[in-house]
C-alpha cells in the first residue's frame, strides 16, 4: 500500500492517518472500506495513484489483510 497511501498520508496531521503502523489500516478499516472500495472511489484522491492503485494487485492485498470482502477484490 506504501506507494498508493502513504506519500499523502505521511504528512498527515492525525497520527492515526499517517499509517506508520499495521493497526493505522485496521482502525481505519471501515473508512476505507467506505472511501477506497466503495462506489465513490474517494481515495487515493490523485488521478494518476488512482488508476495504477485499481490497475494493480493492490486492491486484493487491501481487502484481504482487512478481511473487506468489498468492491475491491478483484
Amino acid at each position: 500500500m506504501k506507494p498508493f497511501c502513504r506519500t499523502c498520508h505521511m504528512s498527515a496531521t492525525v497520527a492515526s492517518h499517517d499509517f506508520l503502523e499495521e493497526d493505522d489500516f485496521h482502525n481505519l478499516k471501515a473508512s476505507i472500506n467506505t472511501d477506497v472500495c466503495g462506489a465513490g472511489h474517494q481515495m487515493p484522491q490523485a488521478e494518476h495513484v488512482m488508476r495504477k492503485f485499481w490497475n494493480s494487485g493492490a486492491r486484493a492485498y487491501l481487502d484481504m489483510g482487512l478481511g473487506l470482502n468489498s468492491a475491491c477484490k478483484p
